[in-house]
């Protein structure tokens, strides 16, 4: 398992990536596009510096937006969905998507987990 991406809710996807584009060197961006299945607008921005930036807007985020809170989920990239799936529920967290195929991704599948320690996204690898 390992670290993708960190989701980042924002009320404008344009005002977000201006941001990142003045602190971060963006080496590459994804998107931006609509993705119907997770009800989200997203883009992905590449950073030279670190770990990759997926902005997230769309009625999926609005709650967060209007609390002023920005971070959404961390994303797992994983060998087998399934099975960490299974592993994060019996250590306590609870599946809010099941495996959805994603746009962003070019249709990997990703499932959501409410846990612990927030929303977790998990990525298959495959």
């Amino acid at each position: 398992m390992k670290l993708h991406h960190l989701g980042i809710a924002t009320k404008s996807l344009e005002k977000a990536k201006d941001f990142v584009c003045s602190t971060h060197t963006v080496i590459r961006e994804i998107g931006p596009i609509w993705d119907p299945n997770l009800k989200a607008n997203l883009l992905m921005l590449v950073v030279n510096e670190g770990i990759s930036i997926e902005l997230v807007s769309g009625q999926v985020v609005n709650s967060l937006v209007k609390k002023n809170i920005s971070l959404y989920h961390y994303c797992y990239e994983v060998e087998n969905i399934n099975n960490k799936i299974e592993l994060f529920k019996k250590e306590g967290g609870s599946q809010i998507i099941k495996p959805t195929p994603a746009k962003l991704f070019n249709g990997r599948l990703v499932s959501f987990i409410y846990t612990p320690i927030g929303l977790i996204e998990l990525l298959n690898n495959n």
